[in-house]
């Protein structure tokens, strides 16, 4: 090793070192953590860090940074402290608040884009389809904007992943997918210490992840040394140079400079003063915790030139290509998501003439075509259902391989469609738009758990909402999905009635910035109910049939979707025999209780109520009262018509007026028994 070398790798031990010693000091402070592979995996990192990747710490958000997206979340205390020593807004304070009450910085990442951080992870395997997410989002937004020599995106997507994240099934669903579509500048770098939190990995774990990944079309650089400096650094830069996506399997040893060899306990463990101060002591660092010297801080200083280059090219694209660039900043800002008006006037004047029959997966479809004609950030993908969700299958717009394009056909594969959508949706400018059949959410619900978290703009197209799916049985048929993706925390759940009400719950959904949203669309063709001509279903919920006048009013009933034109009809039987019962539909139970309303006036007086919907009535319970009566799905479908199951079920005027009167008729009893004598 010549003295060039030598110095390079006495820096790079120095800079390495600290960086376990910040994680110690944070982990012991907290009282517990990740500290196995923040040790284990700190060479990776740090060479990862100071020599190959392109940052602007003081200017976070700029388009064409490298992303780093750590799926191993448990090594959160190392990437916090090389934001720290890096430049970035993490100060010394929030490394010593790490994992505490009301600290920035939790034991897991945690999405904030002005901190560094682009991607929440903690549910292992989710980072490597994040990070796909983020390449195909790069990659689409290159294929829009970069002109000839003027290549303003060019940036590279690296992963970090462990033993875990690689046995997720996720990982083979978004590794196929990259392998097929080719995805250049991805680079996943393979923490294998061979540790999960049962113990030793080995007996568990698949024998050969090399050969899984050559097998879908990757490049792999195996057996590389996770401690040399030099080695870690060459396969980066042999990475850097293949164009297409890229393993990295990186040979480590979990809790490194620690005097234990017990893996399942230095994955996640306390650590006690002394052991932090004898590490310390033995690479001579500074003893006093949280304390760095000031040429450990300048080993880590982000080089800053190459944004600073690139700003000067954005200059001279901006004179260039005026048209393009204004283009772009409305593509960054999102200010394109306003809908198409005139082609929503032609939709609902073709609603309101008369009632039909009619199928709002179709009439999605034409608006979705529409959209994506008009608005270039639409980028639209399904788990293999692209016609039979609704989304528009126009020629010439399906993604090739290395031809980025704006319908994506992710084979069956619903986790990694969410997952790979949510990395898109987190890429500067873009909206991503993802398909399947309701009872199939389960398969990506946790991505879905994700984008609610991070506030991501996702927008979700579930159809095939009910027994109504008919023969194809229980299986197909969802019960509990709308009741527990109602639960999800800024997740907005829309089941329109009509077409004017789908065309509000497009718009709604795409100027829902700040979290994800659900419609929710049945297979069949449903009756547009002829007395819904304006809805204002803005607030989630409105008058689509009666009078509010309370003195007169004898009951409420509440429905969405397919089951609104039920609640009508069951409305204008009691009518004819005087019994004046206003139905509410609500497509958006989530924006109802956002806003203030008359119907939250009505609804308080807790007037005898039916609340009708093909599903679980978990998602009613904030509804419910002594004078509330359900027609709802307390069970699983079977295979048959779908008009008829409907029947079976009790999803019928005369059983909906039969529940009313009882309903009514208790309710007057109740208020007799409360009169004195």
């Amino acid at each position: 090793m010549n003295t060039s070398t030598s110095s390079l790798h006495d820096q790079h031990q120095r800079a390495a070192n600290t960086l376990r010693a910040l994680a110690m000091d944070m982990i012991q402070a907290s009282g517990r953590g990740h500290v196995g592979s923040c040790l284990g995996f700190a060479d990776v990192l740090t060479v990862l860090w100071r020599e190959h990747m392109n940052l602007a710490p003081l200017n976070p958000g700029w388009i064409n940074r490298d992303r780093l997206v750590c799926s191993n979340g448990h090594i959160a205390a190392s990437v916090y402290a090389m934001l720290h020593l890096s430049g970035f807004e993490v100060n010394i304070n929030d490394l010593k608040s790490f994992r505490q009450h009301q600290g920035r910085l939790s034991t897991h990442m945690v999405r904030d884009p002005n901190l560094g951080v682009d991607m929440s992870t903690g549910p292992l395997g989710q980072g490597i389809a994040n990070g796909v997410g983020l390449a195909m989002a790069r990659d689409y937004t290159a294929s829009r904007y970069n002109q000839h020599e003027h290549t303003w995106i060019d940036h590279t997507v690296f992963i970090t992943a462990g033993d875990g994240d690689m046995m997720e099934g996720l990982s083979h669903e978004a590794g196929a997918l990259a392998g097929q579509l080719n995805l250049s500048k991805l680079i996943l770098c393979y923490d294998q210490n061979h540790t999960i939190v049962g113990g030793d990995s080995r007996f568990l774990s698949e024998q050969d992840p090399a050969k899984r990944f050559t097998a879908y079309g990757w490049y792999v650089i195996d057996r590389v040394d996770g401690h040399d400096h030099q080695a870690i650094s060459a396969s980066l830069a042999h990475a850097k140079a293949i164009d297409r996506p890229v393993l990295i399997i990186f040979n480590t040893s979990i809790g490194r400079g620690l005097m234990s060899s017990d893996g399942e306990n230095l994955h996640c463990t306390s650590l006690s003063s002394y052991a932090c101060r004898q590490f310390k002591r033995d690479h001579t660092l500074c003893l006093k915790p949280f304390e760095v010297s000031k040429d450990v801080y300048d080993l880590w200083r982000v080089e800053t030139y190459k944004h600073k280059r690139w700003q000067k090219q954005l200059v001279d694209y901006k004179q260039a290509f005026p048209v393009a660039y204004q283009a772009m900043v409305r593509w960054l800002a999102k200010d394109n998501t306003q809908p198409n008006q005139h082609y929503q006037n032609k939709t609902f004047m073709y609603h309101t003439e008369s009632t039909k029959q009619v199928s709002l997966r179709k009439h999605s479809q034409r608006l979705l075509e529409a959209y994506i004609n008009q608005y270039s950030n639409l980028i639209m993908g399904s788990a293999d259902l692209i016609e039979s969700t609704g989304l528009p299958s126009i020629h010439g717009r399906l993604w090739q391989p290395e031809k980025p394009n704006s319908l994506i056909n992710y084979g069956v594969r619903e986790f990694g469609a969410f997952s790979i959508a949510n990395g898109m949706a987190a890429y500067a400018g873009l909206i991503p738009i993802v398909s399947t059949f309701l009872a199939f959410v389960e398969y990506g619900l946790s991505s879905i758990r994700m984008a609610s978290l991070m506030k991501l703009q996702v927008i979700y197209v579930l159809t095939h909402d009910s027994v109504g799916v008919g023969e194809d049985g229980a299986t197909h048929q969802p019960v509990e999905q709308l009741s527990y993706l109602r639960a999800t925390p800024g997740l907005e759940v829309w089941r329109p009635c009509s077409l004017a009400e789908l065309n509000l719950a497009w718009e709604a959904m795409l100027n829902h910035t700040d979290g994800p949203s659900v419609l929710v669309l049945p297979r069949q063709s449903i009756i547009s109910p002829r007395a819904i001509l304006e809805p204002n279903s803005k607030g989630g919920a409105y008058l689509a049939y009666g009078q509010v006048k309370q003195s007169s009013l004898d009951g409420l009933i509440l429905a969405t979707g397919s089951e609104v034109s039920l609640a009508i009809e069951i409305s204008e039987h009691l009518k004819s025999d005087h019994i004046q019962v206003a139905v509410i539909s609500m497509p958006c139970i989530e924006r109802f209780f956002q806003t203030e309303s008359y119907i939250k006036v009505l609804l308080a007086k807790q007037l005898p109520t039916l609340i009708i919907e093909a599903a679980t009535a978990h998602s009613w319970v904030r509804f419910n009262h002594q004078n509330c009566a359900f027609l709802v799905m307390d069970q699983f479908g079977r295979s048959g018509c779908g008009h008829k199951l409907y029947q079976e079920y009790g999803f019928t005027p005369e059983r909906g007026v039969e529940i009313m009167i009882s309903c009514i008729q208790s309710y007057k009893q109740h208020l007799t028994s409360k009169r004195p004598c």
